[in-house]
């Protein structure tokens, strides 16, 4: 079972770009940072405010007119003991001594019992998560590893040509949803056999008999003879 705490994000993503006046004024501000980080996709700069009290990174923003929202960070957990679906909160405890002021607003322990997923509201927090080793591990889910791991069987040979071919879509948190696009080949000739010699150019359907004068391609057909007058 899912454990779900009502936990205000430390974090705000900030929508667009931040004004340099405004980068300043918080970043002057005690106990607040900013992150910025340059995105793969489109090279623009995504920035982040993070803030013990939130409530003044708040005011800051809204009253510049800055469009904002709360931000959180996922991380996948995979763990040597074994709890059960119903021990969230043993997960919780893992986190906690790793990253001691760790907020957790969402854990669960998958039904295996070796694996969950927790979510932190801190950049810092969640760095500490990641670069812990021990018998819990803390990591995020890689697209480009399990894409790779899809296209490929479990002996590490690649898949028939059929199946290799793939549409792919990508939910909020990172799952993959693979769906397998089949291939079909045409029930019709291509035109250059399909034609014969002598036949008109109104195709008569498949399996009717092409005529040529009194003979079909099913046999010849011998007219009967003509009376002289």
């Amino acid at each position: 079972m899912a454990q779900v705490s009502n936990v205000q994000s430390r974090t705000l993503r900030v929508l667009g770009s931040l004004p340099e006046a405004v980068k300043t004024t918080l970043s002057s501000q005690t106990g607040v940072t900013v992150l910025e980080k340059e995105s793969k996709g489109n090279g623009k700069a995504k920035t982040f405010v993070s803030a013990e009290e939130v409530s003044s990174v708040i005011q800051v923003l809204s009253s510049n007119n800055v469009t904002f929202r709360p931000h959180f960070y996922s991380l996948f957990a995979k763990f040597n003991a074994e709890l059960k679906t119903s021990e969230a909160e043993k997960l919780n405890e893992k986190v906690y001594a790793v990253a001691p002021d760790a907020e957790v607003s969402y854990s669960r322990v998958d039904e295996n019992g070796h694996t969950g997923k927790v979510v932190v509201d801190r950049f810092e927090d969640y760095n500490a998560l990641r670069s812990h080793e021990g018998d819990v591990t803390f990591y995020k889910f890689n697209r480009t590893k399990a894409q790779s791991r899809s296209n490929t069987t479990q002996g590490g040979q690649r898949q028939p040509r059929q199946q290799s071919r793939q549409q792919t879509t990508v939910d909020a948190e990172g799952f993959q949803t693979v769906g397998t696009k089949k291939t079909y080949r045409s029930a019709v000739a291509p035109e250059s056999t399909q034609r014969t010699e002598g036949t008109s150019s109104r195709g008569r359907g498949r399996g009717r008999p092409t005529r040529e004068g009194a003979r079909t391609t099913r046999g010849t057909k011998t007219s009967a003879p003509t009376k002289s007058v």
